[in-house]
């Protein structure tokens, strides 16, 4: 992998098991990723206790060749700074396997907004799951299909957003 402070080539970027990163402006001048890492992940940020905003990646623009994942952030309150990411082009293959787009047990985001400029179809399934202050699907519109599944079958899965009202943001 090869980090030239505007792209990132054959690789992904992880922010993971954080207790301290509360931002991450430090990648504010990155680009592009241009690669994804050997379970399929271009972006993956999940499990960071702090971090609250992902505005840093406001400069991040382009298709992913593989999945995003934005998972267990408890103190992240929006998905602002991924605007810039105009298509998701693979999916993750763990042993859950199959998602291009997961977006679970973040309590404090309310919509999808900052996913408003992914258009097209993905290739693997969609996750949207246990994000307990989520009220809105704005952000999905430029989905126009799912091609792939889930391990248990699934293209698109919505579970346990409690304070999810409808499915508006999927038309």
């Amino acid at each position: 992998m090869v980090l030239d402070h505007q792209k990132i080539e054959g690789g992904a970027i992880t922010i993971e098991y954080s207790q301290n990163i509360t931002s991450v402006e430090g990648l504010r001048s990155l680009r592009a990723i241009k690669g994804k890492d050997s379970a399929g992940y271009s972006l993956f940020v999940g499990h960071n206790a702090a971090l609250a905003s992902l505005k840093g990646l406001r400069n991040l623009a382009g298709d992913l060749p593989g999945a995003l994942d934005v998972q267990n952030n408890s103190k992240l309150v929006s998905l602002h700074g991924l605007e810039g990411i105009t298509a998701v082009g693979g999916a993750y293959t763990n042993k859950y396997g199959g998602y291009s787009l997961f977006v679970q047990s973040n309590p404090l985001i309310t919509d999808l907004e900052g996913l408003r400029g992914i258009k097209g179809e993905l290739p693997g399934s969609l996750m949207i799951g246990y994000n307990d202050a989520l009220r809105s699907l704005r952000g999905l519109e430029g989905i126009t299909g799912i091609n792939g599944k889930d391990v248990r079958g699934d293209s698109l899965t919505i579970d346990r957003n409690a304070r999810l009202p409808s499915l508006k943001g999927l038309e």
